[in-house]
Protein backbone atom coordinates (compact mmCIF):
# COMPACT_ATOMS: atom_id res chain seq x y z
CA UNK A 1 0.00 0.00 0.00
CA UNK A 2 1.54 3.69 -1.07
CA UNK A 3 -1.10 5.48 0.93
CA UNK A 4 -4.33 4.73 3.58
CA UNK A 5 -6.90 7.78 4.58
CA UNK A 6 -8.99 7.21 7.49
CA UNK A 7 -12.13 8.74 8.55
CA UNK A 8 -13.97 9.04 11.78
CA UNK A 9 -17.69 8.10 10.82
CA UNK A 10 -20.72 9.58 12.49
CA UNK A 11 -23.81 7.01 12.24
CA UNK A 12 -26.44 10.21 12.76
CA UNK A 13 -24.33 12.60 10.27
CA UNK A 14 -24.22 12.29 5.99
CA UNK A 15 -21.14 11.61 4.71
CA UNK A 16 -19.86 12.40 0.95
CA UNK A 17 -18.05 9.60 -1.06
CA UNK A 18 -17.63 8.77 -4.53
CA UNK A 19 -19.50 4.97 -5.69
CA UNK A 20 -19.00 3.59 -8.68
CA UNK A 21 -21.68 3.17 -11.89
CA UNK A 22 -22.69 -0.02 -12.87
CA UNK A 23 -23.92 -0.15 -16.17
CA UNK A 24 -26.21 -3.02 -17.11
CA UNK A 25 -28.67 -4.39 -20.15
CA UNK A 26 -26.84 -2.52 -22.81
CA UNK A 27 -27.02 -5.77 -24.88
CA UNK A 28 -30.89 -5.44 -24.58
CA UNK A 29 -31.75 -2.02 -25.10
CA UNK A 30 -32.59 -0.73 -28.56
CA UNK A 31 -29.65 1.55 -29.85
CA UNK A 32 -27.57 -1.64 -29.52
CA UNK A 33 -30.15 -4.26 -30.58
CA UNK A 34 -31.53 -2.66 -33.74
CA UNK A 35 -28.99 -0.31 -34.59
CA UNK A 36 -25.60 -1.78 -33.63
CA UNK A 37 -24.52 1.51 -31.78
CA UNK A 38 -22.02 1.98 -29.24
CA UNK A 39 -23.24 3.24 -25.60
CA UNK A 40 -20.21 5.74 -24.22
CA UNK A 41 -19.97 5.77 -20.73
CA UNK A 42 -19.60 9.91 -20.26
CA UNK A 43 -19.23 9.08 -15.79
CA UNK A 44 -17.45 6.34 -14.38
CA UNK A 45 -18.72 7.37 -10.57
CA UNK A 46 -21.33 9.25 -9.05
CA UNK A 47 -20.65 11.52 -5.97
CA UNK A 48 -23.43 10.64 -3.43
CA UNK A 49 -24.53 11.75 -0.37
CA UNK A 50 -25.60 9.64 2.21
CA UNK A 51 -26.06 8.49 6.26
CA UNK A 52 -23.32 5.74 6.47
CA UNK A 53 -26.25 2.54 6.81
CA UNK A 54 -27.38 3.86 3.64
CA UNK A 55 -24.01 3.56 1.75
CA UNK A 56 -24.79 1.26 -1.48
CA UNK A 57 -21.72 -0.75 -3.28
CA UNK A 58 -22.40 0.83 -6.64
CA UNK A 59 -24.94 2.73 -8.83
CA UNK A 60 -26.84 0.65 -11.56
CA UNK A 61 -27.59 2.39 -14.70
CA UNK A 62 -30.43 0.29 -16.72
CA UNK A 63 -29.52 1.35 -20.17
CA UNK A 64 -32.54 -1.19 -21.35
CA UNK A 65 -34.40 1.95 -22.33
CA UNK A 66 -31.71 3.81 -24.59
CA UNK A 67 -32.04 4.55 -28.06
CA UNK A 68 -29.95 6.34 -30.59
CA UNK A 69 -29.15 9.93 -29.93
CA UNK A 70 -30.79 9.31 -26.35
CA UNK A 71 -28.48 9.86 -22.94
CA UNK A 72 -29.21 9.14 -19.50
CA UNK A 73 -28.32 12.05 -17.27
CA UNK A 74 -27.99 11.67 -13.08
CA UNK A 75 -31.68 12.86 -12.97
CA UNK A 76 -33.20 9.49 -14.38
CA UNK A 77 -30.77 7.25 -12.21
CA UNK A 78 -33.28 5.15 -9.91
CA UNK A 79 -31.25 5.51 -6.41
CA UNK A 80 -31.41 3.70 -3.20
CA UNK A 81 -33.34 5.17 -0.51
CA UNK A 82 -31.74 8.10 1.52
CA UNK A 83 -29.04 8.27 -1.33
CA UNK A 84 -29.30 11.49 -2.51
CA UNK A 85 -26.53 13.13 -5.67
CA UNK A 86 -24.43 15.63 -5.25
CA UNK A 87 -23.43 17.78 -8.36
CA UNK A 88 -22.69 21.23 -9.44
CA UNK A 89 -24.19 22.67 -12.68
CA UNK A 90 -26.63 21.42 -14.55
CA UNK A 91 -27.85 17.36 -15.10
CA UNK A 92 -24.62 15.98 -16.25
CA UNK A 93 -24.89 12.75 -18.81
CA UNK A 94 -24.24 8.91 -17.57
CA UNK A 95 -24.27 7.38 -20.99
CA UNK A 96 -25.12 8.15 -24.34
CA UNK A 97 -25.92 6.03 -27.57
CA UNK A 98 -24.66 6.47 -31.05
CA UNK A 99 -24.10 4.81 -34.10
CA UNK A 100 -19.94 5.20 -34.97
CA UNK A 101 -19.57 7.60 -38.07
CA UNK A 102 -18.08 5.17 -40.32
CA UNK A 103 -21.42 3.02 -39.85
CA UNK A 104 -23.57 5.87 -40.46
CA UNK A 105 -21.89 6.50 -44.15
CA UNK A 106 -22.35 3.06 -45.13
CA UNK A 107 -25.81 2.53 -44.00
CA UNK A 108 -26.31 5.75 -46.24
CA UNK A 109 -24.75 3.98 -49.15
CA UNK A 110 -26.53 1.17 -48.56
CA UNK A 111 -29.69 2.87 -48.72
CA UNK A 112 -28.89 4.79 -51.92
CA UNK A 113 -27.51 1.78 -53.60
CA UNK A 114 -31.29 0.28 -52.88
CA UNK A 115 -33.11 3.14 -53.34
CA UNK A 116 -31.30 3.20 -57.03
CA UNK A 117 -33.11 0.08 -58.91
CA UNK A 118 -36.44 0.65 -57.21
CA UNK A 119 -36.60 4.06 -58.67
CA UNK A 120 -35.01 2.81 -61.82
CA UNK A 121 -38.07 0.54 -61.97
CA UNK A 122 -40.52 3.56 -61.50
CA UNK A 123 -39.30 5.35 -63.77
CA UNK A 124 -40.99 5.50 -67.53
CA UNK A 125 -38.94 3.49 -70.00
CA UNK A 126 -37.71 5.95 -72.93
CA UNK A 127 -38.99 5.45 -76.13
CA UNK A 128 -37.08 3.29 -78.94
CA UNK A 129 -35.88 4.58 -82.21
Amino acid sequence: MLHVDFQRVDASQKIHVKVPLHFANADVSPAVKLHAAVIGHVLSDLDISCLPKDLPEFVEVDLSGLDVGQSIHVNDLKLPAGVSVVFHGDNPTVATASIPAGKVEAEAEAAAAAAAPAAAAAAPAAPKK
